[in-house]
């Protein structure tokens, strides 16, 4: 026992601390269940936004696609084709902006497709993205390079007009946060695959009709991604 303690003065102190660590496990669990909260209703705000981007009878930009591959495959393509069958759209409507040369992909779900790399060049993008991440953590604590905006921001704008995206006034956007706000309930998980089951449509893409004989491959190659 420490020195100068008693017994019913050191049983005290640990009541103290008991008591304590409970009403800072209480408050953590209560801040989670806060969170959970807020991440729900921006999930079904993100869904409402969406399907409303697609309502009426004007172009609708879906896009600018900037974030990961395996996202865009995964979920992003998926969920736009779900959308566009559920709600009857018409492909002609909608433009799809991407880059690195996906257009196969929005088969079935864009009547035109814009690639970013057409016009800017892939390290002036790398660039641009590391600038645009650098100011969302000097703003909003965030450090990441998923695109979470519900709203088109000044520097997408700017980049749809950059690379010629065609658009009038009665142009709505479908925006890559929509999905990623959407499905973050089931990515914390807040919820199984049946969160998000319903909101996905997969099919299989058909291959582009473009010569690779100039890379010089033999008949049978793994490609791997780095």
């Amino acid at each position: 026992m420490a020195a100068g303690l008693s017994r019913k003065a050191v049983a005290k102190q640990g009541a103290a601390i008991v008591q304590a660590d409970g009403r800072r496990r209480a408050k953590t669990e209560r801040r989670a269940y806060e969170l959970a909260a807020e991440q729900v209703t921006t999930a079904e705000a993100a869904d409402r936004l969406a399907r409303a981007a697609l309502a009426g009878d004007g172009t609708v930009v879906v896009g600018p696609w900037l974030s990961e591959v395996g996202f865009e495959v995964l979920y992003w393509v998926p969920m736009l084709r779900a959308l566009v069958e559920e709600l009857d759209v018409d492909p002609a409507r909608i433009v799809a902006v991407s880059r690195g040369g996906p257009r196969p992909w929005y088969a079935g779900i864009a009547g035109s497709y814009v690639d970013v790399f057409d016009t800017i060049d892939p390290g002036q993008l790398r660039v641009w993205q590391e600038e645009r991440t650098a100011a969302n953590l000097e703003s909003a604590s965030t450090h990441t390079m998923k695109q979470l905006d519900l709203c088109l921001t000044a520097d997408m704008d700017e980049l749809l007009t950059r690379v010629g995206v065609p658009r009038d006034a009665g142009t709505s956007y479908l925006l890559p946060g929509y999905m990623y706000q959407a499905f973050r309930p089931f990515w914390h998980g807040l919820g199984d695959a049946a969160l998000i089951a319903d909101r996905l449509r997969f099919r299989r893409i058909d291959a582009p009709d473009v010569s690779l004989a100039h890379l010089d491959l033999p008949e049978r190659y793994v490609a791997v991604k780095g």
